[in-house]
C-alpha cells in the first residue's frame, strides 16, 4: 500500500489508476526494505509503461507456503523471447516508449532471488500488457 501512495501522484499524472487487490493482513518472510524497493520498482515499470486512460494493478495473495506480489498493467509488454533479455543490468528494449536505466527489473530479479523466488514475467490478461510476479515466503 505505501509503494502506491508513494506513486499515486506520478499515476495521477498519467491518468492511470493504481489499484490494490487482496487479503489484507497477509504477512512475508523477508527483507521488507529489499520487498519494498522490489514492489515500487515494478509500479514505477508498469506506470512509465502503460498508455493512459489505463490501470496498474498490484495482487497480493497465498499460495501454499508463499505469498504472491503481482503487478499487472497494461502497457506494450514484453515479448517471451525478450525477457530473460529484459532483467539483465541496463537492457533497455524500447527507449522510446519510457525513460530509465534498465536498472529496474534487474533489481527486482535479484530482490526476489534473494527470498527464493525468480522474477517471473508474463502476459497480462488477455494477452495485453505485463504480469510481473514474485512470490515471498510466508510468515
Amino acid at each position: 500500500a505505501d509503494a502506491i501512495a508513494e506513486r499515486a501522484a506520478l499515476a495521477g499524472a498519467k491518468r492511470i489508476e493504481l489499484a490494490l487487490e487482496g487479503a489484507p493482513g497477509l504477512r512475508a518472510t523477508g527483507h521488507a526494505g529489499l520487498a519494498a524497493i522490489a514492489a515500487g520498482n515494478l509500479i514505477d515499470n508498469a506506470i512509465r509503461y502503460s498508455p493512459p486512460d489505463t490501470e496498474v494493478v498490484v495482487r497480493l495473495a497465498t499460495e501454499g507456503e508463499r505469498v504472491l506480489l503481482r503487478v499487472v498493467d497494461q502497457g506494450p509488454g514484453i515479448p517471451a523471447a525478450r525477457r530473460a533479455e529484459a532483467l539483465s543490468r541496463f537492457a533497455r528494449l524500447d527507449t522510446q516508449v519510457a525513460e530509465g536505466s534498465g536498472l529496474g527489473l534487474s533489481i527486482v530479479a535479484r530482490v526476489a532471488q534473494l527470498h527464493g523466488s525468480p522474477l517471473a514475467l508474463a502476459d497480462g490478461p488477455g494477452g495485453r500488457g505485463l504480469e510481473a510476479l514474485i512470490a515471498f515466503p510466508a510468515a
